[in-house]
């Protein structure tokens, strides 16, 4: 028996005994040596459990009725306009999030839409794809909103590495659609993409 001993009682043989338990419970042995478990002793469990010989009580300072009483842990409930007001909240979080899903779906549709077979390959693959302008210069524009245009080639084709910041105010719109914005303005006019950028 595992945690246990034996001990002797006079005239009674051997018992096991365990030293937790007696730690916790027992306040002294009789005259034929066997424990005296007994709630008005001083040892741990009466500590926590009764406040006088034989009586627990709810009243006194002891630690296990405090943590049992109902009274005492009784969960408040809020008040009804409290709680009305944060179902309120909760509904208006859900449908926001509801709205930005649907906004991000139509705006990647859009995006879609204004991508050829290659890039549109591309961006399924690794949500970026190359643009090339008019000058030959080629850019790799990546999903993102800030610093995600970068400048690959240059307009003899040799590779070149520059990043530029240029983008729509997302808090409003969805992230394709400030994509979107990057691939038509560098499309139409490189130049004043390049003068609106910051290089990073």
């Amino acid at each position: 028996m595992t945690g246990y001993y034996l001990a002797t009682g006079t005239g009674s043989g051997t018992y096991y005994r365990n030293p937790i338990w007696d730690a916790w419970m027992v306040s002294g042995t009789t005259g034929a040596g066997f424990p005296i478990t007994t709630t008005a002793s001083t040892r741990v469990w009466d500590g926590w459990a009764t406040t006088s010989a034989y009586q627990p009580t709810y009243t006194a300072p002891s630690f296990w009725p405090q943590w049992t009483a109902a009274e005492t842990f009784r969960p408040q409930r809020p008040f009804a306009a409290d709680r009305r007001r944060w179902e309120i909240q909760q509904r208006r979080i859900a449908v926001g999030r509801l709205r930005k899903r649907v906004a991000d779906r139509q705006a990647e549709k859009l995006l879609m839409e204004h991508l050829d077979d290659e890039q549109r390959t591309d961006w399924l693959r690794n949500e970026a794809f190359d643009v090339r302008v008019p000058s030959g210069r080629t850019y790799r524009i990546r999903r993102g909103v800030a610093g995600n245009v970068y400048r690959t080639h240059d307009s003899l084709g040799r590779f070149t590495r520059r990043r530029y910041c240029c983008h729509i105010d997302t808090s409003l719109a969805p992230t394709c659609d400030n994509v979107l914005t990057q691939k038509l303005l560098l499309e139409a006019d490189e130049d004043e993409f390049l003068r609106l950028a910051n290089p990073a």
